[in-house]
């Protein structure tokens, strides 16, 4: 399986949604380093190679999707579990997650893959 399919499981699997949310734990930190990893790979991939056709016309409009459900679970983490800081996992340049996960990094990534407000919908409707 792909790096694109192991992060579209993992994020697919409401229980480790829900695990990611309340990551106290070191063995849920260990999945959310993981899957951050995972991210970064296929961020810095889309990025790279956004013009070309390494992705297909489906990923290209769901990997921005799932950096906007990643957002908002980190988020959701971080506002609900004031004792977990989890701004390091956020800030780790050596991936480069700190840019992508800014707003308006996001919003320039989401208009990219021209997502409308329906898909987008859905999609917040499933987390």
């Amino acid at each position: 399986m792909d790096e694109f399919e192991t992060i579209k499981e993992m994020l697919n699997n409401q229980e480790n949604i829900i695990k990611i949310r309340n990551a106290t734990k070191n063995s849920e930190l260990v999945m959310l380093k993981f899957l951050k990893k995972k991210i970064c790979w296929l961020s810095r991939d889309f990025n790279n190679h956004k013009n070309n056709t390494q992705f297909s016309q489906l990923q290209r409009i769901y990997i921005p999707l799932i950096f906007f459900k990643l957002w908002q679970i980190f988020n959701y983490t971080i506002q609900h579990n004031k004792a977990l800081n989890l701004s390091i996992l956020l800030a780790d340049e050596e991936w480069g997650i700190y840019h992508f996960f800014s707003k308006d990094k996001l919003k320039k990534v989401l208009e990219l893959s021209r997502i409308t407000q329906i898909e987008l919908k859905i999609q917040q409707d499933n987390i």
